[in-house]
């Protein structure tokens, strides 16, 4: 196989224009984010999470209402409630 020089300079560019495209492409590679996908039960879990840190909140506020309906002598018990409340627990039993 016989080079001259033109056939020579031509390869030369080819690798060249290889090397500088793996190099971009490489940097391309590099420039990328990384990713992280959540899944299903997670996501499910995230959600009760959240839902269980506005119940705890509102029954806090609950709490504190009832307290401060207590000392202040304006908290009233409804007798109907109450007594539907014990039916239901016995009933359970």
């Amino acid at each position: 196989m016989k080079i001259n020089s033109s056939s020579y300079s031509q390869l030369i560019k080819r690798l060249n224009k290889q090397k500088a495209e793996t190099k971009y492409k490489d940097k391309k590679k590099e420039t990328s984010k990384d990713r992280i996908e959540l899944s299903t039960s997670s996501k499910a879990l995230n959600t009760y999470k959240n839902q269980m840190k506005n119940t705890k909140a509102k029954k806090a506020e609950t709490v504190a209402r009832i307290k401060n309906e207590i000392s202040s002598g304006t908290y009233k018990v409804s007798s109907e409630k109450l007594a539907k409340k014990i039916i239901e627990k016995m009933n359970k039993q």
